[in-house]
């Protein structure tokens, strides 16, 4: 996994370039990462997927989130893990450790999931 990141970088993100909130969530995320320890690829990079052994349907259900380590979390856990690791965002390690937390952020991620739909968001504007 290592080989698949750029220098300096201690994550992999893994995002759905079709999808407009996920064009949003890359963008925010890049926008609070001023060290760049976060490689956000579209999941739609050539080979890549295949290179990291993960299934296409996985991967547009849910955004993959990997570590320099090889550690794999994906949707509502992934998101949590990577912004808890952003300056000024660590606080949310010690919620992201509660169970009845993950479960409420699993939910809500399923709900905002399923209703994406690959949408536009215009000027990264995306309402629900």
């Amino acid at each position: 996994m290592a080989e698949t990141l750029d220098a300096g970088c201690g994550f992999l993100l893994l995002y759905d370039a079709e999808c407009g909130l996920c064009r949003w969530t890359q963008r925010w995320i890049d926008a609070h990462d001023p060290a760049g320890s976060v490689d956000a690829r579209p999941l739609q990079t050539p080979g890549l997927l295949g290179r990291l052994s993960i299934n296409e349907e996985d991967a547009l259900r849910e955004i993959h989130v990997i570590a320099r380590s090889g550690e794999l979390r994906v949707g509502a856990d992934a998101v949590l893990w990577l912004v808890s690791e952003l300056p000024g965002y660590h606080w949310l390690a010690t919620l992201n450790r509660s169970r009845a937390v993950g479960r409420i952020a699993r939910f809500i991620y399923r709900q905002v999931a399923k209703r994406r739909a690959r949408r536009d968001c215009p000027e990264g504007n995306c309402h629900f």
